[in-house]
């Protein structure tokens, strides 16, 4: 869940298309009807309030692409010291799973608002890194927190977000690259994700850090608390 920070918004248009993707798991073994909610705020641009607001964008980051169903395969046993990153230690066919949405390079200057990962049962984290040269920092992880006592086995689990001051500074050139870190001494987790939905608006706002020559905070807070 990305929240937008208070003082930004995305711009809306009447003739926009809206495409709702909603991933629902039973956790039990019994069959039950549920619905989702979806709900989203909006101000019109004539609403006084609406001057006020900063337009803001979201850049889709995906290590399989952005496609209906962006899945690879994780193997038990495969990476180092039982974890795995995806692309980075993608081999042979399995590179094949790689998508262009894993990576971008902005043509201009951007300041990063906030971000969150998703990653299936068995992930540990997802990575946002920028690339100026050949320099790599890392700008966010997030990292899935486990309630279920077995640890990383289940969805019983919550991804941690940027903290609320969170700004990065990206300049022409940067390269922003997206991974998945998964646990493999467990078992294999098939058909696995690693997305990384990144908000952000034009220009290096007030406050924004450059990662190249400023610290930021790569850590953030859990968001939400155990379901039901």
């Amino acid at each position: 869940m990305v929240s937008v920070p208070r003082g930004y918004g995305v711009a809306h248009d009447p003739k926009d298309k809206w495409i709702v993707n909603t991933m629902v798991h039973n956790l039990t073994p019994t069959a039950t009807s549920v619905y989702v909610v979806y709900e989203v705020d909006f101000v019109p641009m004539t609403a006084p309030g609406a001057a006020e607001i900063t337009p803001a964008k979201v850049q889709w980051l995906d290590v399989a692409g952005a496609s209906t169903y962006p899945v690879f395969d994780v193997r038990r046993g495969s990476g180092t010291n039982g974890r795995y990153t995806f692309p980075d230690q993608a081999r042979g066919r399995d590179r094949d799973d790689i998508g262009e949405a894993s990576s971008f390079s902005p043509d201009r200057p951007i300041t990063l608002l906030t971000t969150a990962g998703h990653l299936h049962p068995g992930g540990l984290w997802t990575e946002l890194a920028g690339v100026r040269g050949g320099t790599r920092k890392t700008l966010s992880r997030s990292e899935a927190h486990y309630w279920e006592p077995a640890g990383p086995v289940s969805w019983d689990m919550a991804m941690t977000a940027t903290p609320p001051d969170w700004k990065v500074a990206i300049s022409p050139g940067d390269r922003l690259t997206v991974s998945a870190t998964y646990e493999t001494r467990r078992a294999s987790w098939y058909e696995s994700m690693g997305i990384m939905p990144v908000l952000y608006t034009e220009g290096h706002v007030v406050g924004a850090r450059d990662p190249f020559s400023q610290p930021v905070a790569t850590r953030g807070r859990i968001t939400h608390g155990r379901l039901p």
